[in-house]
C-alpha cells in the first residue's frame, strides 16, 4: 500500500469530524522571535505553534473589543504586530496605501488591511480566503576588495483560507532569482545541490534561479476543552523539532517535503507522529523518478507544571524499500520503531533522542538534547573513543524580557547554544543516511563538530518598528580529506571509517568556522519593511577564506529569517 493511499485514509477520517485550526508559526521566523521575546513561556519544544485565539491573547497586548480603536495607529511608539497580523480575530483596518482613492475603489474585498491585499470573508467571519504578494528582495554590492555580492530576488503569492470553521489552509509559492554567498557555494561543491533548493537553473547572468512551493491544509480532530485534543496537518514543508536555534532529532535544514503530522495532547502529556517522504539520492527509478525514502518519527513529552519542567523522547527511523513505498508496518502511532525494525530483518536506520525543557524563572528557560544513533555502552565507558559511539548532544539557555508578563517594555532575548555530535552520527551502510535531497536533516554541520552558538534580537520600545537581530556562530569541524573517511559527512558508510577503535573527535583535516550575520529591520507598514543586513563568513585551516557581504534588502509578507541559512 503506498504511503498516499495511507494518507487518503486518515484524511477521510478527519473529515468525519472537523473543528476549527488555525496558522502556523514556522521555527526561526520573524513571528517566532516575537513570540519568544514576548512570552517565552508560550514557547514549546514541539515547535508546533497556531495562531489560536488562545496563544494570541497571550502574545496581544489588545483585546478584540478596543483592538478597532488602536489599530488605526501605526508609530514607532505603537505598533502591535500580533493584533496586524491576524485581523481575521482583531479586525480589519485601512493603512496607508489602504486609504488611497484609487486602491479604495478597486472594492472593499482589497487592502481592507495592509496584510490582506485580497480578502473575502463570510458575515460571520468564519468563512475567509487571503491573497497576499510575497516579496524578499536584497542586494549586497560589491565594494572594492571589502565587500563581496550577493543577490536574491524572490516574488511570489500566498492564500490563506478557512471553511465553515473546519479546515484551514495556506500555501506559498515563489520563484527565486539569487547567488549565494561562499559558505553555501561550498555546500554545492559538497553535495552537488544548492542548500534548500532542489531543481534549479542558472541564468546567463550567473544567478540560480528556482521555483519553491510550500502548503499544508491542518484540522482538530477532536477536543475537550482543559482535557485533551488531537490535530493533524497534511502537506508539502518543512518541520523543526527542539526548543533550540539548532535541532539534532529534526531541523528546517533541507528542502520542503511531503508530510503527516499528527498532535495530541492528554493533560501534561503530549505526543507527535510524523511522517515523511524524502529523496534518497540523485538517481532516478525506472519511472524517472528520483529514488525515495522515508522518514518516521514520534515525540511524546512529559510536563511537570510544579517544576516548570518538561521532559521528552523521541525516535526516528529512515527506511527504503525497492518498489519506493512506504513500510505500513512504522504506521503504528505508538509502538517502538526499533522493535519493529528488529521484527523485520531490515537495514533500516534508526535513532533514539532524549530532551527537556525547563523554566526556573519567567524570563529564563534551560533546554538539552541527547541523540543517540549507536550505543554500546561497554565500548562507552572502556573504549570512548570506538567508531560506533555515534551520539549527539546539545545545551543551551534562552533569556527574554518577557514582555508580555513583567514591566519590561523592550521586547528581546539572548540565547546562548552548545552542539557537539561525534564522527559517523547520523550515517549508516546503506542509504537509510539521516537526509533527505543530500542535505541533512538535523544539524547542517553533520557530525565530527563542536559549536557555538549566540542569538539576540531587540525591539526598543520607542521605536516599535525596528527590529534589530545579531546571530554568531563558532565551530571547530573536521573534514573528510585524502578520500578517507574521518567521520565528517553522514554520507559515507561507517563501514568504510578510517579508524575504528580510535575516532577521535575533529579528526581529519581540522576547520575552524565564524559566521555572523546582523540584521536591522524597519517596517514601513505592517508586513512590509526595509533592512539593512550584514554577513561575515570566514573559515580557518581547511579551505580557508574570509566573506563580508553588506546589502540592503526589502520585504513584504515574508517572515523567513536569513540566519537558518548559516552553517
Amino acid at each position: 500500500m503506498t504511503i498516499l493511499r495511507h494518507l487518503a485514509i486518515v484524511a477521510a477520517t478527519m473529515s468525519q469530524s472537523l473543528y476549527s485550526q488555525y496558522r502556523l508559526i514556522k521555527a526561526h521566523s520573524i513571528i517566532e522571535d516575537r513570540l519568544i521575546s514576548s512570552n517565552l513561556e508560550e514557547f514549546n519544544s514541539m515547535r508546533f505553534h497556531v495562531q489560536s485565539p488562545d496563544l494570541l491573547a497571550k502574545l496581544a497586548h489588545l483585546t478584540p473589543l478596543d483592538s478597532i480603536k488602536h489599530l488605526k495607529h501605526f508609530s514607532n511608539q505603537e505598533y502591535h504586530f500580533f493584533e496586524w497580523n491576524n485581523p481575521e480575530y482583531f479586525g480589519n483596518t485601512r493603512q496607508g496605501f489602504g486609504n488611497w482613492k484609487l486602491t479604495q475603489k478597486l472594492g472593499e474585498h482589497f487592502f481592507s488591511s495592509p496584510n490582506r491585499a485580497y480578502c473575502w470573508e463570510s458575515e460571520d467571519k468564519l468563512d475567509y480566503v487571503v491573497i497576499n504578494p510575497i516579496l524578499d528582495l536584497l542586494y549586497s554590492p560589491k565594494m572594492g576588495k571589502a565587500f563581496d555580492t550577493t543577490v536574491v530576488n524572490g516574488r511570489g503569492i500566498e492564500v490563506q483560507a478557512q471553511f465553515s470553521d473546519k479546515i484551514t489552509l495556506y500555501s506559498q509559492a515563489f520563484v527565486n532569482q539569487f547567488n549565494y554567498t561562499q559558505n553555501l557555494d561550498d555546500f554545492y561543491t559538497q553535495n552537488k545541490v544548492y542548500q534548500g533548493v532542489t531543481y534549479y537553473q542558472r541564468s546567463k547572468y550567473g544567478l540560480i534561479s528556482n521555483f519553491y512551493a510550500t502548503g499544508y491544509i491542518q484540522a482538530k480532530i477532536i477536543e475537550k476543552k482543559n482535557s485533551y485534543n488531537i490535530s493533524s496537518t497534511f502537506g508539502h514543508d518543512r518541520q523543526f523539532v527542539g526548543s533550540g536555534y539548532r535541532s539534532l532529532i529534526l531541523s528546517n535544514f533541507a528542502p520542503p517535503s511531503l508530510f503527516l503530522q499528527v498532535n495530541y495532547s492528554l493533560g501534561p502529556f503530549k505526543y507527535q507522529n510524523l511522517f515523511k517522504e524524502l529523496v534518497r539520492d540523485m538517481t532516478e527509478d525506472s519511472f524517472r523518478v528520483l529514488n525515495k525514502k522515508f522518514l518516521a518519527i514520534h515525540r511524546g513529552s512529559l510536563e511537570f507544571k510544579k517544576l516548570n519542567f518538561e521532559l521528552g523522547f523521541s525516535e526516528m527511523i529512515i527506511h527504503s524499500r525497492t518498489n519506493n513505498q512506504f513500510d505500513a508496518n512504522y504506521f503504528n502511532p505508538i509502538i517502538l520503531y526499533r522493535s519493529v525494525e528488529r521484527d523485520l530483518g531490515s537495514p533500516d536506520n534508526a535513532m533514539l533522542a532524549l530532551d527537556f525543557k525547563w523554566t526556573p524563572k519567567k524570563q529564563w528557560l534551560v533546554y538539552g538534547q541527547l541523540l543517540l544513533d549507536e550505543l554500546t555502552m561497554g565500548k562507552v565507558i572502556n573504549q570512548k573513543n570506538y567508531y560506533g559511539n555515534k551520539f549527539g548532544q546539545q545545551f543551551g539557555i534562552y533569556y527574554s524580557t518577557n514582555s508580555r508578563n513583567t514591566q519590561i517594555k523592550d521586547q528581546a532575548y539572548v540565547q546562548l547554544e552548545y552542539n557537539r555530535v561525534r564522527p559517523h552520527t547520523y550515517s549508516h551502510f546503506s542509504s537509510s543516511y539521516y537526509s533527505h535531497f543530500s542535505h541533512a536533516l538535523a544539524h547542517p554541520l553533520e557530525s565530527n563538530f563542536r559549536e557555538i552558538a549566540l542569538r539576540a534580537f531587540w525591539i526598543p520600545a520607542k521605536i516599535q518598528k525596528l527590529e534589530i537581530k545579531c546571530v554568531g556562530i563558532f565551530a571547530q569541524k573536521g573534514q573528510d580529506t585524502a578520500g578517507l573517511n574521518f567521520g565528517g559527512s553522514l554520507f559515507k558508510s561507517y563501514r568504510t571509517a578510517y579508524d575504528r577503535q580510535n575516532a577521535i573527535m575533529l579528526q581529519g583535516a581540522k576547520q575552524s568556522i565564524i559566521q555572523t550575520q546582523l540584521t536591522a529591520r524597519y517596517y514601513l507598514f505592517p508586513g512590509g519593511s526595509i533592512e539593512l543586513n550584514y554577513q561575515l563568513m570566514k573559515n580557518v585551516g581547511f579551505n580557508a577564506y574570509t566573506r563580508n557581504y553588506l546589502g540592503f534588502g526589502i520585504r513584504w509578507n515574508f517572515y523567513d529569517q536569513r540566519d537558518n541559512t548559516l552553517r
